[in-house]
């Protein structure tokens, strides 16, 4: 006979409930709970916790050798170029994207198959997330990240920016990104640094190097 939900549920062990809610907290303990409870039903109660969204899906302003898109024909480029610059989401797009979400959502990560910061309403897009109450993550090489984007993220509480530096030194840089940029990424790098710390966002805005 199988066992419901309810009674599987009666067999965790006190303690690994207690450090399941210790690690997502209460309420995303709940939500995740209600989820799971919900899917086993084929019904929805609320939404993903997390979900991510790709601006562009090709372009870039490096061309890794180890990337996929260096894998492309000169075709497959033309065309993958064409969809992100015609078929791309806009922004009232995202909007209706973001305000017709069912609840449970709580963070939006932006990424993509190329550079994020090339989507040429970036910024306009980082203030939409935080305006709708989610949390932001985005993923960059970081040479793009000059001083207006990183101003615009400390203005509006952006939660977490991940930044690939996939080298120590110029040389090994512009070998394994294709581009001649290390100099340009350690200064965006140190102004971020510099500009959260003269605007007291050290404990909000998190920048990750990876």
């Amino acid at each position: 006979m199988q066992k419901s939900k309810s009674q599987i549920l009666l067999k965790i062990p006190l303690g690994r409930i207690r450090e399941i809610i210790q690690n997502r907290g209460v309420k995303n303990t709940f939500v995740h709970g209600m989820r799971r409870f919900a899917a086993g039903r084929k019904k929805r109660i609320f939404g993903p916790d997390v979900i991510r969204i790709n601006p562009v899906s090709y372009l870039c302003n490096h061309d890794c050798p180890m990337c996929w898109r260096c894998q492309l024909t000169e075709a497959e480029r033309e065309e993958q170029i064409r969809i992100d610059k015609h078929e791309s989401l806009n922004l009232q797009d995202y909007e209706k994207l973001f305000s017709s979400r069912i609840p449970g959502l709580r963070e939006i990560n932006v990424v993509g198959g190329g550079e994020p910061l090339v989507y040429k309403g970036i910024d306009e897009l980082f203030r939409l997330i935080k305006s709708n109450g989610l949390e932001g993550n985005i993923i960059t090489n970081g040479t793009l990240l000059d001083e207006k984007k990183i101003k615009n993220l400390l203005n509006i509480n952006w939660d977490l920016t991940r930044v690939s530096v996939n080298a120590g030194d110029a040389s090994t840089y512009t070998l394994v990104q294709g581009s001649n940029q290390f100099e340009v990424l350690k200064s965006n790098l140190k102004a971020f640094v510099s500009m959260r710390e003269s605007m007291s966002k050290a404990d909000r805005c998190k920048l990750v190097l990876f």
